[in-house]
């Protein structure tokens, strides 16, 4: 395969472009920060002074951006100023968006020329470092094929969701349950701690329990040690929180759980705590 785009050097993108270096891949890079890049030079990566140079120097280009705002202030000039730049490409857009946001994102680029496939990751920061990603493409079938290699260098499972905005909607699904199960265990925490309990011990019993699950061992460590460096922040989990009450709005689809939880998200991020795992919601109950 030919040299391969990557925009979006955040804590998801950094891992995921390193686990691509280390499989072999050529990388080309690319973020609006560029420090944030020399790791992945270091490690053998090239840069791209621009979006534009990265999508001129690559046919195929993924990206992995924090929502619709920062996809718009990349792909939106170029398809208004020159779309035929994205004839026969392949973009993979790997972050979390609401499905409204996606099938109108494939929309523009199709019409422009390229190959789109929607291709978000279940999984936070460890998962994305120790390349056992879930991915979840949606796009077209030989696109997806091609796409393989790359996706089992970041994942070690890739479940197709069809056509897009499928696995955007699949995403956010996936999310609000997640997010409702970590609010749930912040919430006994916290139960727990006004009645007196040891936590260990709480979490000897959840994790035996029909509850337990992965999900809760990787938390259970942060409450027990008084982490809270970010796996997933609070104002990433309040922003995909947003963007599922939004689709849900628009599909008259009933959320009063996560709709609580965004306005529970909503006051950490407002008390300073949106750079901290969500695990730190535990601080703003009993305010």
């Amino acid at each position: 395969m030919s040299k391969i785009g990557f925009v979006g050097i955040g804590a998801m993108g950094l891992n995921m472009s390193r686990n691509l270096l280390k499989a072999g891949f050529d990388l080309l890079v690319y973020n609006r920060t560029p420090e944030k890049c020399a790791p992945l030079v270091e490690a053998g990566a090239q840069t791209a002074s621009s979006f534009s140079e990265l999508l001129n120097q690559t046919d195929t280009l993924i990206m992995m951006l924090a929502g619709p705002r920062a996809i718009e202030d990349c792909v939106g000039p170029i398809l208004e100023g020159s779309p035929s730049v994205f004839s026969g490409k392949l973009l993979v857009n790997m972050g979390t968006n609401a499905p409204a946001f996606t099938a109108d994102l494939n929309r523009r680029l199709v019409e422009a020329g390229a190959v789109f496939v929607d291709s978000p990751v279940i999984g936070s920061c460890k998962p994305a470092e120790l390349g056992t990603l879930l991915i979840m493409p949606s796009g077209p079938e030989d696109a997806v094929k091609k796409l393989t290699p790359l996706f089992m260098a970041m994942g070690e499972r890739i479940v197709n969701c069809g056509q897009p905005p499928q696995a955007s909607m699949m995403k956010l699904t996936v999310n609000l349950v997640q997010i409702a199960m970590m609010e749930g265990l912040a919430e006994g925490v916290h139960f727990a701690r006004k009645g007196g309990l040891d936590l260990a011990t709480l979490f000897e019993i959840l994790l035996k329990g029909a509850v337990g699950n992965s999900l809760y061992e990787l938390k259970a460590r942060k409450y027990l040690e008084d982490d809270f460096t970010p796996q997933s922040t609070l104002s990433g989990v309040r922003d995909v929180l947003q963007q599922i009450a939004e689709t849900a709005y628009v599909m008259e689809a009933d959320i009063p759980n996560t709709l609580a939880n965004l306005n529970l998200s909503n006051r950490a991020v407002k008390d300073g705590l949106g750079d901290e795992d969500f695990c730190a919601l535990v601080k703003v109950l009993g305010r």
